[in-house]
């Protein structure tokens, strides 16, 4: 069977797109494998930036540098990796990147996946648009580990395409820029992601916490509206397009990020980390370690069942009136401070404002909403 290799660009729900995408461009009758960073937000894995090989029980080595994650790998030492997730509720093949060795000891990595998957082609997956930011945007948050994922498949061979889903639902580059920029690059495929898609892909979709993926899903399910996501609150429009994935060639976007032009030849992630800021300012290794430091000294006692309902209740009201009709089921985990990402109890404590199947909350049915409907099990969870 012919397998075709995806690489996630910023770890997380790339790879959960990815497999969106293979459905999409009609692969279904082909082997997906896809390979990303165990780099994943602080509600499922409290550890600051990616994690390496190391980290983790029950992978298969396929190499020297090539390392199969399985339903049965695990973080060795807290938290859930993303990879693991998708391992236990897919079919696909998954293996792990680790950025420690920069630029170049990724691209070691891509080929030994591809020599052990016989990979027909590479394809770079981002959802959102960062992966083509130039460095210097004032939205732009998350510059590094798209743009090494860039500069590694540059040096591949075998990479042709970048693809592009749901532009600007990342909360960083505004979706027009991303769509405009695309158009400059040259485009030289569109797909839709469609709700039949999504559906193959509910048991991923509905544990996963990516926020990105989860309204690249919520919109090729017919959801619209304006989300907030992050935490920091970000609104992003969530329209029909916003199913769309666009590719554009993997030279294209090199040329536009300049960023990933100066980690194409990086040895270390401490390198590549110092290269970030020296070009775009910023780092999220930085930000992720001081959120890191700080939620340690926060207290681990998870909220009472009225504090919980209070803090909902607020949460609603606040993002109501700032126009936000969506938000996730990732960001009320952040709202209510919880200390691990719990999708079953988050539904919970939702109740009828959350989507029948997706993570997501339909805040503009509030009105019918006239209290949070709250299990037993739900208050003994918290």
């Amino acid at each position: 069977m012919e397998t075709h290799l995806y690489v996630g660009a910023g770890g997380g729900g790339d790879g959960l797109a990815a497999l969106l995408l293979h459905h999409a461009l009609g692969r279904d009758g082909r082997r997906a494998a896809v390979a990303s960073y165990s780099w994943d937000r602080f509600v499922l894995d409290p550890a600051p930036g990616p994690r390496t090989w190391t980290d983790f029980d029950g992978l298969v080595a396929r190499g020297p540098h090539c390392w199969e994650v399985t339903r049965d790998s695990r973080l060795r030492r807290g938290g859930t990796s993303t990879l693991a997730l998708l391992a236990q509720h897919t079919t696909a093949r998954y293996f792990l990147l680790d950025p420690h060795q920069g630029a170049l000891g990724i691209s070691q990595q891509l080929e030994e996946i591809i020599g052990t998957t016989e990979a027909a082609d590479v394809t770079l997956v981002d959802v959102g648009g960062d992966v083509i930011a130039r460095g210097d945007e004032p939205t732009l948050r998350s510059p590094l580990a798209d743009s090494l994922a860039l500069a590694a498949v540059s040096r591949i061979g075998s990479a042709r395409d970048v693809f592009i889903a749901g532009a600007g639902l990342d909360g960083e580059l505004p979706a027009d820029l991303v769509r405009g920029r695309c158009d400059q690059l040259g485009i030289t495929k569109t797909v839709r992601i469609s709700a039949a898609q999504v559906a193959d892909n509910l048991s991923a979709l509905q544990y996963h916490p990516s926020e990105a993926t989860g309204l690249l899903a919520a919109a090729a399910s017919g959801v619209v509206g304006q989300a907030e996501i992050r935490d920091n609150g970000s609104l992003v429009l969530v329209a029909p397009s916003s199913r769309d994935a666009v590719a554009v060639r993997v030279d294209a976007a090199l040329s536009e990020n300049r960023l990933a032009q100066q980690l194409v030849d990086t040895r270390t992630l401490t390198e590549a980390e110092a290269t970030t800021i020296e070009v775009c300012g910023k780092s999220e290794l930085a930000y992720e370690r001081t959120k890191a430091a700080s939620a340690s000294r926060r207290s681990a006692i998870m909220p009472e069942l009225n504090e919980a309902r209070g803090r909902l209740r607020e949460y609603i009201k606040r993002a109501s009136a700032r126009g936000a009709t969506i938000t996730t089921f990732r960001r009320v985990a952040d709202v209510l401070n919880l200390r691990r990402y719990d999708p079953l109890l988050v539904r919970e404590l939702v109740g009828e404002l959350a989507h029948p199947a997706l993570p997501i909350l339909h805040l503009d049915r509030v009105a019918q909403w006239q209290d949070v409907a709250v299990a037993g099990s739900a208050g003994n969870n918290l």
